[in-house]
């Protein structure tokens, strides 16, 4: 090759360097790879393909691939006979029927002529109308590859007359691992995190997180996770993590702390607000309470004022006197028991949550047995049908566990074939400690459900499989602060962000 060849070559985006060529170099995708080769060996092709999913998952590469295959060409070589539209910029009816009428030429000198329509959900609907019989009746010269992005889009009548490939998002891990080979042979040095971290950003897309790496290895210096986040103008980790923790510990004051340090190092809310989503839909599946906040925060970027709609909505969570969830970097919380110094009553509260709540207080039964659970005369009833956090006696191996996992409990529920009771412990938050395991519920109705026999018998015997030992369970609900006044730490920060916007964003949350 000349050196002008090899400059030019050198000059290419690294997602087209490295587009597969062959089948076997696909990676990720075996539900679509492994039916086209051997659909290749029988030779036994179909006269119209539709592949589907997210970009960047190689479906214009396996377009291509099956292109060449069908007409036994060598992939890259010049062929004629393989056409290639972009639906994007030829959706109109003349284009169509302009195709319509070259499908009944026969091919120049492949055995076949191929179309390979790209993003063909940006056809008209007349373009549709005219293309759907010739999709339905091709000539037998003529082979159909069709691709999109947006499957919902195409009229059911296109989908019924082809076969269809779905392509799927790659998992980070896979994405980072054809990172590192690519960037060892183009000898960029960068560390595992921070591919990880690239792939991640990438959204499961091999082009999107190739492209990144294109961009960052015009850097000097090593690439880092640290230094992919400041070029991409991404929150630290760690910031996410800590509001995070803040918003389900209560602690309101960080989190309106935290947030003005990402303003004014620059970070857009709409970044914040993609990473708090991520990050919180991985800790919401074992505490679905936090999908309420993910909703909420899907709606920051239709705001005109996101910054402002994206602090009210966290602030107003991180205020919201319940026990949402125990922070993600803590594996269990104990629950203590201390005296107030003012008033002398018992209170209990949730190491790191930052909510204190009134504690149980026992007195004799008419039997001489103590377990009646009755509230301080000090603490402010919840709801009218709740008058405290309920004991319920039970027997505590003495090797019970030092921690459980929660994840855990619910698979093991679900395999006893007790739907109502995994329904309820969904909705609930926990601590455990020296084998008390405490539920807390928001809604009184949930409470009620964990109270029935079937209930605490279902969990007894999930932690009894999975721990050999029985825990004590305990059913209460973290009272709201017993002031919300002008001088109340809710009111203070609603003064500093603008009056009753936080307050109403609270009272939206809590209905």
């Amino acid at each position: 090759m000349s050196e002008r060849g090899k400059s030019a070559q050198a000059r290419l985006a690294l997602y087209r360097k490295y587009r597969s060529r062959n089948l076997d170099e696909i990676i990720g995708q075996p539900q679509v790879t492994d039916i086209l080769k051997s659909v290749a060996k029988s030779g036994k092709f179909a006269h119209a393909y539709l592949f589907t999913g997210q970009r960047g998952t190689g479906k214009t590469s396996v377009a291509r691939i099956l292109a060449h295959l069908i007409n036994g060409t060598e992939y890259g070589t010049p062929d004629i006979d393989i056409i290639e539209i972009d639906a994007a910029s030829n959706n109109g009816v003349d284009d169509v029927r302009e195709l319509r009428d070259n499908v009944n030429l026969a091919p120049m000198h492949a055995p076949r002529k191929i179309y390979i329509i790209d993003e063909v959900h940006m056809l008209s609907s007349a373009a549709f109308n005219a293309l759907l019989k010739t999709i339905e009746e091709p000539p037998a010269h003529v082979v159909f590859i069709l691709a999109t992005t947006e499957i919902h889009k195409m009229p059911a009548t296109i989908l019924s007359r082809v076969q269809r490939f779905h392509f799927r998002p790659v998992a980070p891990e896979i994405v980072a691992g054809h990172l590192r080979n690519i960037s060892d042979q183009e000898k960029i040095d960068v560390d595992d995190d921070a591919l990880l971290l690239i792939a991640e950003r990438g959204g499961g897309s091999f082009r999107d997180s190739i492209t990144l790496l294109d961009q960052l290895s015009g850097s000097a210096e090593k690439i880092t996770h640290e230094k992919v986040e400041e070029i991409l103008g991404l929150a630290p980790e760690s910031a996410i993590d800590a509001i995070v923790d803040a918003v389900v510990g209560h602690d309101a004051a960080s989190v309106i702390s935290m947030s003005a340090n990402l303003h004014s190092d620059g970070i857009p809310p709409e970044i914040v607000v993609d990473q708090l989503i991520k990050k919180l839909s991985a800790v919401a599946v074992t505490r679905p309470r936090l999908y309420d906040l993910v909703e909420k925060l899907l709606d920051v970027t239709k705001s005109t004022a996101p910054d402002i709609k994206l602090l009210a909505i966290l602030v107003g969570f991180a205020a919201k006197g319940s026990a949402v969830a125990t922070p993600i970097t803590m594996k269990a919380n104990v629950v203590k028991t201390k005296i107030d110094k003012d008033s002398g009553a018992a209170t209990t509260s949730r190491a790191g949550s930052g909510v204190t709540t009134p504690a149980a207080m026992t007195e004799p039964r008419n039997d001489g047995r103590e377990g009646v659970v009755r509230k301080s005369s000090e603490a402010e009833a919840v709801d009218d049908n709740t008058t405290g956090p309920r004991i319920e006696s039970g027997v505590t191996s003495s090797d019970a566990p030092a921690e459980i996992t929660w994840s855990d409990i619910l698979s093991e529920v679900k395999n006893l074939d007790a739907p109502a009771v995994l329904s309820t412990l969904r909705f609930a938050s926990f601590d455990y400690a020296d084998g008390v395991l405490t539920l807390y519920f928001d809604k009184t109705f949930h409470r009620k459900n964990a109270e029935k026999a079937n209930f605490r018998d279902a969990l007894n015997t999930a932690f009894q499989n999975l721990y050999k030992s029985v825990p004590q369970i305990t059913v209460a609900k973290i009272a709201k602060p017993a002031s919300e006044s002008e001088d109340s730490d809710i009111a203070q920060i609603a003064a500093i962000m603008g009056g009753g916007e936080i307050l109403s964003q609270r009272e939206e949350l809590e209905g």
